[in-house]
């Protein structure tokens, strides 16, 4: 049994083991981490579609 997710970004459910993403022709993967100084940092949670528009936005060099 898989474990289930919240988007830290869209509040959606997702499966963690279901997210495959074909990373050919992406040179990085991307993690987001949150520091919360003096507490430990911890890991964001994004679904597919955050990821995938997280790659395009840093592909654009961030700019909106």
């Amino acid at each position: 049994m898989s474990e289930a997710k919240k988007c830290d970004r869209c509040g959606k459910l997702y499966d963690p083991e279901e997210i495959v993403f074909d990373y050919s022709d992406m040179r990085f993967r991307y993690y987001l981490s949150k520091d919360c100084h003096p507490y430990p940092e911890f890991r964001l949670d994004l679904c597919k579609e955050c990821r995938v528009d997280l790659y395009k936005w840093l592909l654009r060099g961030g700019a909106e």
